[in-house]
Formats: structure tokens, C-alpha cells, sequence
């Protein structure tokens, strides 16, 4: 067979790599969806504080249970497969929030629908790392991650014009088409090669994912990285679940809220673009650090303004910290984890990330409940810090 020209092989290449980043630009939105959708559906449902903290919280109980399965699956049956199943899940899971007004259907559709966008960012994770090459990896995840953060940017755009504008069903609408989307990228991409026998049954890939695990777990710098991105999703739970009803309450629009919900992929975007250079030049464990403290104070303050402008900056700040750490995490799984163990590995990162969503909405929930929601934010931002603090201080002591 004839080789195809050079410029061909250059031309497919990108075409390729566009592709795949694309991936990451549907598959991460759709979490940026709901984290402004969901707030809203609840609080026209008029459930109380608590119960919508139980609503974001039980997003997270399936993907803490599956995460580590849904990684090993990646590995197991290919990135590209489960990328397509769990797209066409997030499709139908998202028609399905504005289907029922009951706190326990809600909670089964929320269950579900979490289960289905977790999978979906793993595996496209898992197949953006399989896909390239090692000495590209840490400048391939910047752009991976950057167009993520772009996908988090226009999405809510969007949907907080439609849910003003149309309807709020229109908003769980323009979610289930960022799924379908999904679906088709999954459909164009090729099979990158498993290392995993396709003929083990389905129990024993789940067994053995969580007793695979617990090895990753005993070594201390894997524990340290799996404590960051706690971490710094346990700051994000706090976006997720109040920062919604915080900008509700003192009158602020659908559509003003999908803009603030866009300028803080703003931040997410240029933190992606300047993560590289800051690697290149500081060190890794200050750089975690310092991102997830002003990615923490940016979110945990926003209930001490009522004026755009300072909520603007603080979402901005909040947004920058969230962008500049993804890709040192990503690109520290990469240096950490053998090719065969990466979709298990992110498939724990993944259920690491989900316990800080478990627990953080409860919390606040509760607080906001009986102390109000400026307390619940402060003192639940002042504990996710003094983690960070402590976590730091492991890492420098496992990098000496």
C-alpha cells in the first residue's frame, strides 16, 4: 500500500488532535451545565436549602461507587466505546431533569445523570492520554485542558439565555444536545490499542478495580495528588450548589448568571494557557497550592457582595485557580501512572473528586440552613484552605 504524501499524513494528524480536543470540549461542559441548571430547577420546585444540597450531593453517589469501574472499563473495553455509551446516557439523563418535580425522583434522575457525565470526562480523559505521546503530553493536556475551559465558557452562555428567554426545559434541552455531541465525536474517533484481554467478564474488571486501587493508594505521591483534586473540586462543590442561589437571591438574571458561569470559564480558560510557563519556572507543589487558595477564597467570598463587579472579580479569581491546577494534575497522573493503570488511575481521580461534591452541598445546606448562606460559604472555604495548607506540606516533604 502507497504511503499517503507527507502534507496528507500533517493534515490528517491535526485533524486528529483537533478531534480529540474536541472531546474535552463537550464532555466537561455539560458539568458546567448543570451546576447552573439544577440550582434554578430546585429552587422553582421550592425544596429547601437542605434538600438542594442533597440533590447536588446525590449526583456524586454513583460516580464515587463507579469511578473506579468506569476507569478500569476505559482500559478495558477502550476509551472510545465508553465514551459513546456514557455520552448517549448524559443525552437521555438530561431530557429526564425536567420530567419529574418529586425530591425522590429528582435525587434518581440526579443519581443517574452524575453517574453518566463522570464516565464521559473519564473517558475522554483516558483517551486523550492514551492518544499522545509522552514527550507532547504536558503541552497537548494545556490545549486539551484550554478547550475544555472553552466549552465550560460558552455552554452556560446558552443555557442561561434559553432558561431565562425560552424556558428552563430549554436550558436541560441545549445539555442534552453538548451529550449528543459527545456521541458524534466518539463516533469519528479510532480505536487507540487496550492493554486489557477484551474477553474478562464485567464482574472481574470491577472486582479488580478496587483491589487494583488500593496499591495505587499506598504509594504516598499518588495519595497527595488524589487529596489535590478533593480538593479542588470540593471548592467547585461550593460553586455548584450556592453560588447559583447566593446570585438568585439578590436578583440577578438567568442570563446574567450564565455570563458570570462564563466568565469564570474565562479565568478556567487563561489559567489552562499560563499553567505551562508557571510549571517551567516554579515549583509544582507551590503552584497546586497557590492555585487552589485563591480558586477557594474566590468562591468562598462572593456572599459578602451584592454588586456584579466584586462578584465578577471573585469568579474570575475563583475560575484562574481552577484552570492553572487541572493541567498540573493531569500532567502529574501522567508522570506517576503506567500507561495500563491510567484509566483506573483517573477513575480514582474521578471518585476523589466526587467525594468533595458529596459532602460539600450537605454541608452547606445545613449551615446555610441554621447559620445563613454568608457563614455556611466562609466557614466551609476556611476548611477546604487549611486541607490545601496541609496537603502542600506532604507533597514538599515527598518531593525532598
Amino acid at each position: 500500500m502507497t504511503e499517503p504524501p507527507q502534507g496528507s499524513r500533517n493534515h490528517t494528524s491535526r485533524r486528529l488532535y483537533a478531534l480529540v480536543c474536541s472531546g474535552a470540549f463537550f464532555a466537561i461542559a455539560t458539568e458546567a451545565l448543570i451546576s447552573l441548571l439544577l440550582p434554578l430547577l430546585v429552587l422553582r420546585n421550592e425544596l429547601s436549602l437542605i434538600q438542594l444540597g442533597i440533590v447536588v450531593a446525590i449526583g456524586s453517589v454513583g460516580p464515587i461507587l463507579f469511578a473506579l469501574p468506569s476507569g478500569a472499563f476505559c482500559d478495558h473495553f477502550g476509551d472510545r466505546r465508553m465514551m459513546f455509551l456514557s455520552a448517549l446516557g448524559v443525552f437521555f439523563s438530561s431530557l429526564a431533569y425536567t420530567l419529574f418535580d418529586d425530591f425522590i425522583l429528582l435525587c434518581g434522575v440526579a443519581m443517574i445523570g452524575g453517574l453518566f457525565r463522570s464516565i464521559s470526562w473519564v473517558a475522554t480523559q483516558s483517551y486523550a492520554l492514551r492518544f499522545i505521546s509522552a514527550d507532547r503530553r504536558q503541552k497537548f493536556m494545556g490545549h486539551f485542558s484550554f478547550v475544555a475551559g472553552m466549552g465550560m465558557l460558552i455552554s452556560p452562555l446558552g443555557a442561561g439565555y434559553l432558561a431565562e428567554n425560552v424556558g428552563l426545559v430549554s436550558g436541560f434541552q441545549f445539555m442534552a444536545c453538548w451529550g449528543g455531541m459527545l456521541m458524534l465525536v466518539a463516533w469519528r474517533l479510532p480505536e487507540v490499542e487496550r492493554p486489557l484481554r477484551p474477553d474478562r467478564p464485567m464482574t472481574a474488571v470491577i472486582l479488580s478495580s478496587y483491589r487494583n486501587a488500593l496499591p495505587l493508594l499506598a504509594r504516598p505521591v499518588m495519595l497527595v495528588i488524589m487529596a489535590f483534586t478533593l480538593l479542588r473540586l470540593a471548592a467547585a462543590a461550593i460553586n455548584a450548589s450556592f453560588y447559583p442561589v447566593h446570585l438568585d437571591n439578590i436578583g440577578i438574571s438567568a442570563t446574567i448568571i450564565g455570563q458570570l458561569f462564563a466568565l469564570m470559564h474565562v479565568g478556567t480558560s487563561v489559567g489552562t494557557l499560563i499553567a505551562a510557563p508557571l510549571a517551567r519556572r516554579l515549583s509544582g507543589p507551590l503552584i497546586l497550592s497557590a492555585s487552589l487558595l485563591v480558586s477557594t477564597a474566590g468562591v468562598a467570598v462572593v456572599p459578602l457582595f451584592n454588586a456584579l463587579w466584586p462578584i465578577a472579580l471573585c469568579t474570575f479569581l475563583y475560575g484562574l485557580g481552577q484552570g492553572i491546577s487541572l493541567p498540573q494534575i493531569l500532567a502529574a497522573i501522567g508522570r506517576h501512572a503506567d500507561p495500563a493503570e491510567r484509566g483506573l488511575v483517573l477513575g480514582m481521580r474521578s471518585m476523589c473528586n466526587r467525594v468533595g461534591y458529596l459532602f460539600v452541598p450537605v454541608i452547606l445546606g445545613a449551615v446555610a440552613e441554621s447559620a445563613g448562606l454568608q457563614f455556611a460559604f466562609l466557614s466551609t472555604g476556611a476548611g477546604i484552605i487549611l486541607l490545601v495548607l496541609v496537603s502542600t506540606v506532604a507533597l514538599l516533604k515527598i518531593d525532598r
